[in-house]
């Protein structure tokens, strides 16, 4: 598997779990602020590790592809958990 498919897998799980941490935060706290600010504080934090494993490829193209993956996943998981 190259870095780049084990890095967007990553932040895919990654945008399913903090899918449903929004979801926990705007149920339980109604704030929404927080409920976003979160899930992208740790991409912040992860990304640099990650970024690591993928030295071949330019850091632009590896932080537009896994912000997408990531925002793409979180939000639409966030939208199905907040319906159930």
């Amino acid at each position: 598997m190259k870095a780049e498919q084990f890095i967007t897998s990553v932040y895919a799980a990654l945008g399913i779990i903090f899918g449903f941490v929004s979801n926990y935060f705007t149920k339980s706290f109604p704030n929404i602020l927080l409920a976003i600010s979160i899930p992208f504080l740790f991409y912040g934090i992860s990304a640099g590790p990650l970024f690591k494993l993928g030295k071949l490829y330019k850091r632009k193209m590896l932080l537009s592809n896994s912000l997408v993956t990531f925002f793409i996943v979180w939000f639409t998981s966030w939208i199905i958990f907040f319906n159930f």
